[in-house]
C-alpha cells in the first residue's frame, strides 16, 4: 500500500518513524512551515524523506507541484497531522483509501483550530483523540476510532501534547489496519449541534484579573509552554505567568483585582486577587523560556498586576515629545547647513 505523509510537527515526525519501524516506507513526504512551538522543523522532514527514498515537499498547500507528483504515485491512503490549511476534494480521491487526520477532539465536538488550548480553558474534565477520515468540509469526515483520557485541575496543554505524542503514531497505526481491511468508519453524529474552535493567538492570553481565580488557572495552564504563557503587567513590565492555581480557603480580600496579597519568600509563591478568589503564582519570567520564582519580580505586597493605561500613554507622550525636539534640532541644522 502506496501511503503519503501530510503533515507538520513531532507527531507526524514520530508517526512516519514509527511506521518506518514496522517495515512501512512512504511513498511522499508533504509538510509546511513549522508554528514556533514545533520542535521538528522542515530540514527534519526531508532526512526522513531521504530515509524514505521518496520525494520530499514542503508548502503552504497541496500545489500542482504536488498534484503532478501525487498523480504519478497513484497513492492508496495519506495520513495527516496539522495540516494548515483545508484540502480540496480533487486532491482526496486522489487517494484510494482517502485521507485519515488525527484531531484533538470527540468529533463532532471541538472541531478547528487550538482545540487542546480550548479544552482547558473550557474545564473540560476529559479528552478525546479521534482518527477520522478527511473531507473538504472541515473535520467532518467519518470516525475510524477515537480514545479518551482524563483532564484533571493539574493538567497544563504540555501534558495534553504528551498524550498526543504518546497515541499518535499508535493510532495511525490501528486505523490503518482498519483501513486496510476495508473500513468506512461511522458517520458523525450531530454535526448541525457541533463545536467549532477557532483559532487563538499570542495577546488572547493577556490575564484579565477582574475573572475568577479558576478561569485564569486554566488560561495560564493553556497558554503555557511550549506557547508563550499568559501574561500581564507590572510597573510597565510584561510578566509571563507559566504556573499557577487557585488557593485554598483563607481569609478573605477587599481590593482590587490584580492585587497582591501576599509574597511568600520561602516558596516564592506570589498571591493576587481576582474577581473571585485569590490565585497563586508559581513559576513567571519576563521574557519567553525564562522561569524564575515570581517573588523575585514582585518585591512589595503593595504592587498591582494588570495592563497601567496610564503608565503607558504617559510613555507615548514622553516618547512623541523627545521625538519632536530631535525632528526641530535636525530641521535647524539642516537650515543652517
Amino acid at each position: 500500500m502506496k501511503i503519503v505523509a501530510i503533515g507538520r510537527s513531532q507527531l507526524m515526525y514520530d508517526t512516519i518513524k514509527y511506521f518506518n519501524a514496522k517495515g512501512i516506507k512512504f511513498a511522499c513526504i508533504i509538510t509546511g512551515p513549522a508554528n514556533h512551538e514545533y520542535t521538528r522543523k522542515e530540514p527534519d522532514f526531508k532526512k526522513l524523506a531521504k530515509d524514505n527514498n521518496c520525494p520530499f515537499f514542503s508548502a503552504e498547500y497541496i500545489n500542482e507541484d504536488i498534484r503532478k507528483t501525487l498523480a504519478v504515485i497513484k497513492p492508496d491512503i495519506a495520513l495527516s497531522v496539522n495540516w494548515k490549511t483545508v484540502i480540496k476534494w480533487e486532491i482526496i480521491r486522489m487517494f484510494r483509501y482517502g485521507i485519515m487526520n488525527y484531531h484533538f477532539g470527540d468529533l463532532p465536538a471541538f472541531r478547528g483550530n487550538a482545540t487542546p488550548n480550548w479544552a482547558i480553558i473550557a474545564g473540560e474534565k476529559a479528552g478525546t483523540v479521534t482518527v477520522h477520515y478527511m473531507t473538504e468540509q472541515l473535520d467532518e469526515g467519518n470516525i475510524i476510532l477515537k480514545q479518551k483520557f482524563r483532564i484533571n485541575n493539574n493538567c497544563y496543554i504540555s501534558d495534553l501534547y504528551a498524550v498526543m505524542a504518546e497515541t499518535c503514531p499508535l493510532l495511525f497505526w490501528r486505523a490503518y489496519l482498519k483501513v486496510k481491511k476495508g473500513f468506512k468508519g461511522v458517520k458523525q453524529a450531530g454535526l448541525k449541534k457541533s463545536l467549532r474552535c477557532l483559532p487563538r493567538y499570542p495577546y488572547d492570553s493577556l490575564i484579565d484579573w477582574s475573572i475568577s481565580a479558576n478561569e485564569i488557572a486554566r488560561l495560564v495552564r493553556a497558554s503555557s509552554l511550549p506557547f508563550s504563557g499568559a501574561y500581564t503587567y507590572l510597573n510597565g513590565r510584561k510578566v509571563i505567568i507559566w504556573k499557577a492555581r487557585p488557593a485554598g480557603k483563607g481569609i478573605d480580600h477587599l481590593g482590587a483585582p490584580g492585587q497582591v496579597v501576599s509574597v511568600n519568600k520561602k516558596s516564592g509563591i506570589v498571591s493576587v486577587l481576582t474577581g473571585a478568589g485569590v490565585l497563586d503564582i508559581g513559576s513567571a519570567g519576563l521574557r519567553r523560556g525564562q522561569i524564575v520564582k515570581p517573588c523575585g519580580l514582585v518585591k512589595s505586597a503593595r504592587a498591582r498586576f494588570g495592563r497601567d493605561h496610564g503608565a503607558i500613554i504617559e510613555a507615548l507622550v514622553s516618547e512623541n515629545r523627545k521625538l519632536a525636539c530631535e525632528n526641530r534640532m535636525l530641521k535647524s541644522k539642516t537650515r543652517r547647513g
